[in-house]
């Protein structure tokens, strides 16, 4: 696992072999569980395109990854273009993939992954 800056790559790396306690006080985050076409239709209505991987991509990947980008503002009221959507803050998304197929939600087919979501909350 690969962090740019966040504190994130060490976090992982101690993870992999023994406990580490690390203040993440300025970051919040939040795991999504679900049928993988929903959770992408989420994320792309909430993150940058860079945060949020194709299908395909998912099904390529061999391990859990992380991509970066920035949580987005919903637009306010009906109508409004997507383009006056406001950066909320850095995203970093965490990719866990379920090694077991017990693991897969129902309904699901395929490699089955968690989003676990970081997201810096006093950035901007």
């Amino acid at each position: 696992a690969r962090g740019k800056g966040l504190g994130i790559a060490g976090f992982c790396r101690t993870m992999s072999s023994g406990l580490f306690v690390h203040d993440m006080s300025y970051f919040w985050s939040f795991r999504l569980e679900g049928p993988i076409e929903g959770l992408l239709r989420v994320l792309a209505g909430a993150c940058t395109e860079t945060a949020v991987p194709t299908k395909e991509d998912l099904e390529r990947r061999t391990q859990s990854f992380e991509l970066e980008g920035t949580f987005l503002k919903a637009p306010e009221g009906e109508g409004t273009p997507e383009a006056c959507r406001c950066a909320l803050s850095p995203v970093l998304i965490t990719w866990v993939r379920h090694p077991h197929p017990k693991a897969a939600l129902p309904g699901a087919g395929g490699p089955t992954y968690s989003p676990l979501v970081w997201a810096h909350c006093h950035e901007y």
